[in-house]
């Protein structure tokens, strides 16, 4: 039993070990140039084999998941962000919901249960990196998958190059991604990283 303890703590401070050492590792000028060129040129937040390498720190990202608009109470996230910080995460992955925020054409609506700004804002008071999914679809077992009831009637195939879907969701992109323009690292904020689809499976007819 002492030989099988011994052995599992080795094993754990081995990994420990390796760990820390990556977190700590130099960043070499050969190996964030090519970083460098592989995220495009961007500075503020780069990747290599190792890790991610935010404003030049090494990052580990050690992310949760919380969907806000399923707890209508926004006076509660701020309790859940921090439980999550608490228990040793350091970022929150969220989607955005496209039918919760834009049920009709036109109308693009952020309050309540949706506000996202001021989840991002909670967040971000939390200490947590934000991986943002602005994505058509959202799945989680929502109805349609968070795809807006009325788009499921058009002619065209859903999630494809089809110009009536494309239209469709259009208000709702450039909504979000004004909100979440303003909270990038870049401008200070804790967007880290951004998803524009979900789970998305290429058929040569898109979806019905």
């Amino acid at each position: 039993m002492r030989l099988f303890l011994r052995l599992v703590l080795g094993i754990i401070g081995i990994a420990a070990w390796i760990l820390l050492a990556g977190a700590a590792a130099p960043i070499s000028g050969v190996r964030l140039l090519r970083a460098r060129q592989e995220n495009a040129g961007t500075r503020d937040v780069e990747w290599d084999s190792t890790s991610f390498i935010v404003k030049g720190q090494r990052v580990f990202g050690w992310s949760a998941e919380f969907h806000f608009w399923r707890l209508p109470v926004p006076d509660l996230w701020r309790d859940i962000l921090q439980k999550l910080k608490a228990a040793g995460f350091n970022g929150v992955s969220c989607y955005v919901h496209w039918g919760a925020t834009n049920p009709s054409p036109g109308r693009v609506e952020w309050e309540g249960y949706r506000d996202y700004e001021l989840f991002i804002q909670m967040a971000q008071e939390a200490g947590l990196w934000l991986v943002v999914v602005c994505s058509r679809t959202v799945a989680g077992e929502t109805t349609a998958g968070g795809i807006p009831g009325r788009v499921t009637n058009i002619a065209g195939f859903l999630r494809s190059n089809d110009t009536d879907f494309y239209e469709s969701y259009q208000d709702y992109y450039r909504s979000a991604t004004e909100i979440i323009r303003r909270y990038q690292v870049n401008e200070g904020g804790p967007e880290r990283c951004l998803r524009h689809e979900k789970q998305h499976v290429f058929t040569f007819h898109g979806y019905r």
